[in-house]
């Protein structure tokens, strides 16, 4: 964002994906392959808080933080109506589309 010409002076560290999303996909951790830092045939598991890197600035990366958290919200959402759609013993019953209602 520095081409805006409205950057902090102090850099933050950030996800390079968003945090909560992944924690919705994978949990506490992940499986990564062909990053620079592993051999071209490595595969490791890293902890999601751990891949982080300077990217933003600390004022661009709050001002993003509320779209991280929808993100998060959002597939927290998409992965509920999977669990429940694959889940036998609830593929009888109607359900109500609350989960994406505005929470606040």
């Amino acid at each position: 964002m520095g081409w805006s010409q409205d950057c902090d002076q102090k850099v933050s560290r950030e996800h390079f994906l968003s945090a909560s999303v992944l924690s919705q996909l994978y949990g506490n951790e992940v499986m990564l392959q062909g990053v620079p830092w592993l051999a071209s045939d490595e595969k490791k598991a890293f902890a999601i808080n751990s891949l982080t890197a300077n990217i933003l600035c600390r004022r661009h990366n709050e001002a993003l933080a509320p779209l991280d958290a929808m993100a998060g919200r959002f597939f927290s959402a998409v992965k509920w109506m999977h669990d429940d759609i694959f889940d036998k013993k609830t593929l009888s019953k109607r359900r109500r589309c609350s989960y994406l209602v505005e929470k606040n």
